[in-house]
């Protein structure tokens, strides 16, 4: 079981999803964490009654109202899951409260950001709580562009240059259609992954390479195929529904013609 934080006051969860959609195209199983303020992932994403704190999309199981480890594990159990049931489990933290609560050993720290001023006010706040709660400063960002093109190291200038980006770290180019497949996934639950952009594509399959050390061929052998492709029907079943479209058509002519020629 690898155990990856993403950390950030920006909305990851789209982010989040696709890479756990890619996993699970691999075969592994993955749980993302929703620990986040605001609940992004059960308002926005799982279909959850209110007695309910587990759902999924595609195949990437989700867990809410999780505040610390104590409580995934609790919830797990309700529907008899442990923690060593998933190959990867993401936490998403957007606070100080979560990022101080209990979890078990990371292997990994992602720290997602973008130019909103917004976040990166907050987020001078939350990594460095973070750096004092795990005494290091070594952690792999990912950043996502935007219309307005901002300084490389405006962040690391506004902390000091405390922050030391580690191995994978890397932008992810603006993309005009970012916000029409978040809001696809939200509504019409499926993980739109074959409309992504390159870079984001790119991205994300080099991270999955990298921590789960599988080969980039592995990857684009699941990451090229249609999603789409498992809805087309074998060709015998489509031949038979074809031609009972056929006779209905044919019959619907007939009756037509009969009832005009009377």
């Amino acid at each position: 079981m690898k155990v990856l934080q993403f950390i950030g006051t920006k909305d990851k969860a789209d982010f989040s999803l696709y890479f756990a959609n890619v996993l699970s195209l691999l075969g592994k199983r993955v749980l993302i964490v929703d620990a986040t303020t605001n609940q992004i992932y059960r308002n926005g994403y799982a279909l959850l009654s209110e007695n309910e704190t587990i759902g999924d999309i595609q195949n990437v199981e989700i867990l809410t109202r999780a505040k610390d480890w104590s409580e995934v594990e609790y919830e797990l159990n309700k529907v008899g899951l442990k923690p060593e049931n998933f190959d990867c489990i993401i936490i998403d933290l957007d606070s100080i409260q979560a990022v101080t609560a209990s979890w078990p050993i990371v292997h990994d720290h992602y720290y997602l950001s973008d130019a909103d001023r917004v976040h990166i006010t907050m987020d001078i706040h939350l990594l460095n709580r973070l750096f004092d709660e795990y005494e290091t400063t070594t952690i792999k960002r990912i950043h996502f562009e935007s219309a307005f093109t901002l300084s490389e190291d405006y962040l690391d200038l506004l902390m000091n240059g405390r922050p030391q980006w580690h191995g994978f770290s890397q932008s992810v180019e603006y993309d005009d259609f970012e916000e029409r497949l978040r809001l696809q996934m939200q509504h019409e639950q499926i993980i739109p992954l074959k409309q992504l952009s390159k870079s984001m594509r790119t991205t994300i399959e080099s991270i999955v390479s990298e921590e789960f050390e599988i080969a980039l061929s592995e990857i684009y052998k699941v990451t090229n195929k249609s999603f789409f492709g498992q809805f087309i029907k074998p060709k015998k079943i489509k031949a038979v529904e074809d031609s009972k479209i056929e006779n209905e058509i044919n019959s619907f002519s007939k009756k037509t013609k009969e009832i005009t020629e009377s």
